[in-house]
């Protein structure tokens, strides 16, 4: 073969091999570019730090509701006077079952009652009973019509009250209902009182003074 035969180019036994391709680099450990660095995890000190401070904003929350709400819905606590308009309550035996039939009677129960009787020497002079159940007083009357009922029985007189005689008198953002009742040779009254807050009614069996002043005075000693 001639030398001539060993161009420029040509791919002879001497020619260089070619060159592998170089090694990239190791890859770095920073996260590639256009990815945020991810912020590092808070300390446990800073963790509990926040829970506290939500837990005591949580509780203080929770008791600034609690006061709202006992100032501005106050419990009722409905009393139960020894004395109203100086006459003292009348108890034990036979007083304390008719005060407490009252309750049952007027169908008020899965509510807080209380009631009473009230008398001098004894001799009866009034019974009040008192509701925490706010009603209109369009509600009254059946209810005044099972009181009435109720102490026919537990007296034994013949008791009638007339309730196309009420009279409505409303006073101081308080309506009280009265309707005459007469007991045997004795006239008294019925009545009822209805705010915001309870429900009651007073059954008279004394002629002698105003029967919404009595009612209104009962409600005054039964809420405190």
């Amino acid at each position: 073969m001639s030398r001539g035969s060993w161009g420029r180019g040509a791919a002879g036994p001497w020619a260089q091999a070619p060159q592998p391709p170089p090694i990239p680099p190791p890859p770095s450990e920073l996260p590639p570019p256009g990815f945020p660095t991810p912020a590092a995890a808070p300390s446990p000190r800073v963790r509990g730090g926040a829970v506290w401070g939500i837990a005591i904003g949580a509780v203080a929350i929770l008791l600034v509701g609690v006061l709202i709400g006992y100032y501005v819905f106050q419990p009722t606590g409905l009393r139960l006077p020894g004395t109203i308009d100086a006459v003292p309550r009348l108890s034990g035996g036979r007083w304390d079952n008719l005060a407490n039939g009252m309750i049952g009677d007027a169908g008020l129960s899965g509510h807080e009652n209380v009631a009473g009787v009230y008398g001098t020497g004894g001799h009866l002079r009034f019974a009040f009973l008192a509701s925490d159940a706010s009603s209109p007083p369009s509600q009254n009357a059946p209810s005044l019509a099972l009181l009435a009922q109720y102490f026919e029985t537990e007296l034994g007189n013949t008791l009638n009250i007339d309730l196309t005689q009420t009279k409505t008198v409303p006073r101081a953002g308080v309506t009280y209902q009265c309707t005459p009742m007469v007991l045997s040779s004795v006239t008294g009254s019925a009545c009822a009182w209805n705010d915001a807050r309870t429900t009651g009614f007073v059954m008279s069996f004394d002629a002698s003074g105003n029967a919404v002043d009595l009612t209104a005075a009962v409600r005054s000693a039964a809420e405190g």
